[in-house]
């Protein structure tokens, strides 16, 4: 029997009469199905119907309603909605246990860790509260705090192996690992069958190098659940590095990866196997990919992974490079044919130089890495880069001695074993002008925009050699539709740094927002001679959509796919794509854009259907007015053309994001 489409469920939706449902959960089900098809009004008419219901009941199914408004406003990038539903659902019951924690997850899921504080400041001791305040002491940056709420639920921690796997992985986080292991081994005395509490011991000793014990707790856990995918991940793992041959462990790794494909650690292992059984390709595919979905600790560590095995198989060949050269196929290496030969002499004088390192005293080290340009690195360096003065340098002279020292942890929570105390140590990152610019501008999604400018300030007076405030702050300015005052900061930061190749795709990203096309043209062309090899997809975003509104609308398309392949998740580089195809007159690759942009966009179209024809997505479907609905949604857009962070404005000018690019 064939399945509905979702238009024609959408219809079945739409012909039910919400009157005439008396089931308070079977009027948010439909809402959360009207919202999943992308049809806003309809999803907010259920939730009135189950609002009615709920006040038949009472406060606490008020506060439900409530907080359900508040989820599906967060997953449509309706941040300002959101904070106000959930301060609808903390009056409509002030005193749930229940209703505080689920709104502190709400607000932390964003970034709002004072609101999310907030909403436990006087909660009960309920374990769950208080083991929500404890991730959000973590995330704010307060041990101390997290330590003292996790005291608080002590006597309960006795009776619950969930409650106590909760609190051992909040230790982990802070890395107190006797902590950490102490929960996780009550969690097992309390419930042998507790499968979370034998996986995280599993990877417990695993990642303090004891592969053995790992292969152990990870089998008792697979034995409890063999369809378990972190389990069988776990054993997988402990195998890995316990020194089985990778080769046997892939097909095995693909079927762990098949349930949870966008697994950041579980596709960084997998890559470990590929390179261990000399698929380098694969191994580097799965390591970009990996970084989609990864963390800022677990990016520097994926980072670190393709720089070895660029040097393994390719040569000395940085990120950028690396991740060019996995878009071409035929790619030749740096060093041909001869470089597995000196890479062979390279492996037997990296372990000594990291001996070296990890035996020089401090001053010796700063002289080193003084000469190795540290300092620099700091300023204009990576997104992220270890605290540790050592770690920089064994990262830079023997990435794989440093990448050994983590035992293969490649969780949130990275760690590494400290060679002169053997104990489990976490890997804290510095902040570079980089990566602080990079945090100041993600914090548009829950700040006012003049304080999210305001920020840049003190990043550009901490790091007056950098261009990165400059860069980023600018792309702000480009999302909030300000280009003179975006054109000023592009234009500082190639004071400082005239090769800078974002630079000048952000100045040729003004002057086609404001009708100069060939300036535009010419300062795309300049970006691209900063850096020929590095041609991406951010620049063949903005390039192809100057050459459609040029009207070269076969040059745009070339462009605009291939920004669509590398880049899936830039949804204004799907938008122009739909209108050079138009252009073209090519109805089948029109459509099948439009179907990939209510699947990764469906809020925005529906926001933009709203505003433009007054009905859903669903209901417009001729070519014409799809192209004014899109040609809508580049106005709400302004000048965001990220990938991360998709932002669009009503016409109300309330700021909204497309949730599902974030």
């Amino acid at each position: 029997m064939r399945s509905k489409s979702p238009r024609d469920t959408w219809q079945a939706l739409c012909q039910t009469d919400p009157a005439r449902v008396a089931d308070m959960p079977r009027a948010i089900e439909a809402a959360r199905l009207a919202h999943q098809l992308g049809d806003l009004r309809l999803s907010a008419k259920w939730l009135t119907r189950a609002e009615q219901l709920a006040a038949r009941i009472g406060p606490s199914s008020l506060a439900r309603v409530e907080l359900e408004r508040a989820k599906l406003a967060r997953s449509a990038g309706r941040i300002i909605t959101c904070r106000e539903h959930v301060a609808r659902a903390l009056r409509a019951d002030p005193a749930s246990a229940d209703v505080r924690e689920r709104a502190a997850e709400l607000l932390q899921s964003f970034g709002d860790l004072d609101g999310a504080a907030a909403c436990l400041s006087d909660a009960s001791p309920h374990p769950n509260v208080v083991l929500r305040h404890a991730s959000i002491a973590v995330s704010r940056g307060k041990a101390a705090e997290a330590r003292e709420a996790l005291q608080r639920i002590a006597k309960e921690m006795q009776h619950s192996a969930p409650v106590l796997v909760s609190a051992g992985n909040i230790f982990l986080a802070m890395v107190d690992v006797d902590r950490a292991r102490e929960c996780f081994t009550m969690a097992v005395e309390r419930d042998r069958q507790c499968i979370q509490a034998h996986v995280a011991l599993a990877f417990l000793a695993l990642h303090h190098g004891q592969t053995d014990v790992a292969v152990q707790y990870a089998e008792r856990a697979v034995e409890i659940d063999p369809n378990d995918p972190r389990a069988r991940l776990g054993l997988l793992a402990s195998k890995l590095f316990r020194g089985d041959d990778p080769s046997r462990l892939l097909t095995e790794f693909d079927a762990v990866i098949e349930k949870m494909p966008s697994n950041s650690e579980a596709l960084a292992l997998r890559a470990r196997a590929r390179r261990g059984a000399g698929d380098a390709r694969g191994a580097l595919e799965d390591l970009l990919r990996a970084k989609h979905s990864g963390s800022e600790a677990q990016n520097y560590l994926l980072d670190l992974e393709i720089v070895a095995l660029g040097r393994q198989f390719w040569g000395f060949l940085t990120i950028e490079e690396l991740t060019a050269m996995a878009k071409k196929p035929n790619h030749e290496a740096q060093f041909g044919m001869y470089w597995p030969f000196a890479h062979r002499a390279l492996t037997k004088i990296e372990p000594r130089m990291a001996k070296a390192i990890w035996l020089l005293p401090d001053f010796a080290l700063r002289r080193l890495a003084d000469r190795l340009g540290d300092r620099f690195r700091e300023e204009e360096g990576e997104l992220a880069a270890p605290k540790s003065l050592r770690l920089r340098l064994l990262e830079r002279l023997s990435p794989d001695e440093l990448l050994r020292a983590t035992h293969g942890n490649r969780s949130p929570s990275c760690t590494y074993v400290d060679k002169a105390t053997g104990r489990l140590v976490p890997l804290e990152l510095r902040r570079s002008a980089r990566h602080r610019a990079k945090t100041a501008q993600w914090a548009i999604l829950h700040s006012s925009p003049e304080d999210v400018l305001r920020s840049f300030d003190v990043i550009a007076q901490d790091h007056p050699r950098s261009h990165h405030p400059f860069a980023y702050r600018g792309e702000v300015l480009l999302w909030l539709g300000r280009y003179d005052e975006a054109a000023n900061d592009f234009q500082k930061g190639l004071a400082v740094n005239p090769r800078a190749r974002w630079l000048h795709i952000g100045m040729g990203a003004v002057q086609f927002f404001q009708g100069n096309i060939d300036e535009a043209l010419r300062s795309f062309q300049r970006s691209v001679e900063c850096a020929p090899l590095l041609v991406g997809p951010t620049l063949l975003a903005y390039r192809g959509e100057a050459l459609r509104l040029a009207g070269k609308p076969q040059e745009a398309v070339r462009d605009l796919k291939t920004a669509c392949r590398d880049n899936p998740s830039r949804i204004s580089a799907w938008v122009n794509l739909w209108l050079a195809n138009d252009d073209l007159g090519l109805a089948g690759e029109r459509d099948a854009v439009f179907a990939e942009l209510v699947t990764k966009s469906r809020f925005l179209l529906a926001d933009a259907a709203e505003e433009q024809f007054s009905k859903a997505v669903y209901d417009i479907q001729s070519p014409p007015e799809r192209r004014l609905l899109l040609e809508h949604v580049l106005c709400m857009m302004r000048g965001n053309r990220s990938s991360s962070c998709v932002t669009y404005f009503m016409a109300d000018g309330e700021l909204r994001s497309v949730m599902s690019a974030v």
